[in-house]
């Protein structure tokens, strides 16, 4: 009789669940996060300003982890904040917590509450003690290549082709690869293999545009 043999179950990743984020001073957010495997509350306290001088972008630069629910005027955190000994904490923060926190989520969450918060104050005309405004808090976006292209452009490009296509052998087969050439500094941010695929959709809108003669399908 063979014996069985009992495999370990596998752990599963989680991710904690997010709560509330809520501002405070203007320049403070606090969410609340819960371990889905025990419902242990905790805070994520982020702190931001405005990063380098001269800079038009703020971003949190503190951030403190507490257990519990965030109750400023309670007199337990309060306690806790000047380092009361005997201040006692329920459960501890955990290293597997801290990896399981999302903290890209909160720091989005986190903004938007600031953004939220600080312009109701502003409409309100109600001083917040380290106000944050909306163009320093927005997220900025990365300024990518202009989609559009000119005419000319493609005139450019169905010339190209055609001048490929008319010297015959492999560049007549390959026409991406004559005409990249002449569009190095289009191309040059992206990945060899992606290049040509860029190059044969500015061919394809050329021909849509009228500069090359449409492909009979049979």
């Amino acid at each position: 009789m063979t014996e069985k043999k009992t495999t370990k179950k596998a752990r599963h990743p989680y991710a904690v669940s997010i709560g509330q984020t809520f501002a405070v001073m203007g320049n403070q957010t606090a969410t609340h996060i819960s371990d889905p495997e025990n419902g242990r509350i905790f805070s994520v306290i982020l702190i931001w300003e405005t990063q380098g001088e001269g800079s038009s972008v703020a971003a949190p630069y503190k951030i403190q982890i507490s257990a519990g629910k965030l109750e400023p005027m309670n007199t337990a955190e309060v306690d806790r904040r000047l380092g009361n000994p005997t201040t006692k904490v329920d459960y501890p923060i955990t290293s597997t917590l801290m990896r399981r926190i999302p903290y890209e989520k909160i720091i989005d969450a986190s903004r938007a509450a600031l953004i939220e918060n600080n312009s109701f104050h502003a409409a309100q005309n109600i001083p917040v003690v380290h106000p944050l405004g909306q163009e320093v808090l927005r997220k900025k976006v990365k300024q990518g290549r202009p989609f559009y292209r000119s005419d000319d452009f493609y005139q450019d490009i169905a010339q190209w082709y055609l001048e490929a296509k008319a010297q015959g052998g492999s560049i007549a087969r390959k026409p991406a690869l004559y005409i990249e050439k002449f569009v190095k500094s289009e191309v040059k941010h992206l990945a060899q293999h992606h290049r040509a695929t860029q190059i044969r959709k500015w061919v394809a809108e050329a021909r849509k545009r009228g500069y090359l003669e449409s492909i009979e399908r049979k």
